[in-house]
């Protein structure tokens, strides 16, 4: 099994934690310290705390994105097509808390950047 990239360990640890606690209750120290490297490693990836919050939800908002597309390549009428995106959505939300929780961060607590990044 190949080995995950340190940037993608950094995303993984950041998004966990993130989404327990908040963007601004952490910091890259605490992201770096879950990877297992110096806060400063950080930095090789990501060129501020910002840059990171601002992956992650692209992160995940490219996921969501990428199952849209897929719904609207569908062959159905448009009314379905609706339908698919109402039960994907319902779908995400209650299997992915971490995905929820992160939006829920970046509009509640986030600053303007932060919003219109994703």
């Amino acid at each position: 099994m190949p080995r995950r990239s340190r940037r993608n360990e950094i995303l993984e640890a950041a998004e966990k934690l993130f989404s327990e606690r908040g963007f601004s209750a952490v910091s890259t120290r605490d992201v770096a310290n879950v990877v297992g490297i110096q806060s400063s490693a950080l930095y090789h990836h990501f060129k501020d705390k910002l840059d990171l919050v601002i992956e992650v939800l692209r992160r995940v908002s490219r996921e969501s994105a990428n199952d849209f597309e897929h719904i609207l390549a569908l062959d159905v009428t448009p009314e379905e097509k609706i339908k698919a995106i109402i039960d994907h959505q319902i779908g995400y939300f209650l299997k992915s808390q971490t995905g929820v929780r992160l939006y829920q961060y970046a509009y509640l607590d986030g600053a303007p950047e932060i919003i219109e990044s994703i």
